[in-house]
């Protein structure tokens, strides 16, 4: 008798440890409603200046980050509630809401241009709560894909970013450089793919939290390098090579350009392999070394003679006085 009522007992215990109220989680379905509020006074106040896309991403990335870590402490602390499916279903709905609640402020305010800005910053601002969330929850052989996607979530915002600052009659989606090209999508799918893979058969590959730490200052390094390029360079930037010289184009080679010709391909090659030295993806370090090392190459040649034909001998000075800032990349010489 007294060994079923031990039993009972155990299965009593064992109920009550894996029932989970849903109730506190629910409510934070309201969340993305007082947000929105907020996001709609920042969306007002940018009528009266002239970057409407610009503060509709930031509003989409601001709700993205606020209202997902919420969710991800209840998904990593209260493993068992994903019995029930309800962090998940969550997570969903929560963000569903909050771009709902963007997109509403977007197509009152500023019509349907700036749709796609908004739908692009949240998934980012999504990411990087995601990110965050998976950094501070998550174990330590997670926490490095943690770091991975807020690296990438920030620097694909800030390109948006700094575009609208130095060249704002030029922006737009493809500002945020997420369709770059064909290459660097599959390029990031197959670093994904390793990461998994090498997570599942050798995880102990993944906790070597002195080299995540690595390619995080490896990837701030080189985005403090690009953006201040972008910045310094000004309306002389541009993500595309340039065929015809505009009036206002002019040559800089002051600041961090006096150090390097090409600073922003700089700061982005290091950029770019310090994304796999966070993941610890062995074989995608040496794959992105190389094809970014090639991209770079072709770029820079490219690049450096529609600046000859702009520029003609005083490029040939400069070329003559400052390094690429590249591994073995001279660039195109006369």
């Amino acid at each position: 008798m007294e060994e079923k009522r031990s039993t009972k007992s155990d299965l009593e215990l064992f109920t009550r440890e894996i029932t989970w109220d849903p109730t506190p989680t629910l409510s934070k379905f309201y969340s993305p409603i007082a947000f929105g509020a907020i996001g709609f006074g920042v969306a007002l106040a940018a009528n009266l200046y002239s970057r409407r896309p610009l503060i509709s991403g930031i509003q989409s990335l601001v709700i993205g980050i606020i209202v997902i870590p919420q969710i991800l402490k209840d998904f990593y602390t209260k493993p068992e509630a994903l019995n029930q499916g309800v962090p998940l279903f969550c997570f969903i709905l929560t963000n569903v809401l909050a771009l709902a609640v963007v997109v509403c402020i977007s197509c009152i305010l500023f019509g349907n241009t700036t749709l796609q800005v908004a739908l692009r910053s949240h998934l980012l601002g999504s990411l990087l709560a995601t990110g965050l969330g998976t950094i501070v929850f998550g174990d330590q052989a997670i926490s490095s894909l943690g770091w991975y996607i807020c690296i990438m979530s920030g620097f694909h915002f800030s390109e948006y970013i700094v575009t609208s600052i130095i060249r704002p009659q030029t922006l737009s989606i493809d500002s945020f450089l997420l369709n770059h090209s064909k290459a660097y999508a599959i390029a990031a799918v197959a670093s994904w793919g390793e990461f998994f893979l090498e997570a599942w058969l050798i995880p102990s590959l993944k906790e070597m939290s002195f080299i995540t730490v690595t390619g995080v200052i490896i990837c701030l390094a080189g985005e403090v390098i690009r953006k201040t390029a972008m910045l310094t360079a000004a309306h002389n930037f541009d993500h595309l090579i340039r065929t015809m010289r505009e009036d206002h184009h002019e040559l800089v080679t002051t600041g961090i350009y006096s150090i390097w010709r090409h600073p922003s391909y700089v700061g982005w090659f290091y950029w770019s392999i310090g994304t796999q030295i966070i993941l610890c993806n062995p074989f995608c370090f040496i794959a992105y070394l190389i094809a970014s090392w090639t991209f770079f190459n072709e770029r820079v040649h490219e690049e450096e003679r529609t600046l000859l034909h702009f520029f003609g001998d005083e490029y040939v000075d400069y070329q003559s006085e400052v390094p690429t800032g590249l591994p073995f990349i001279k660039g195109f010489l006369l």
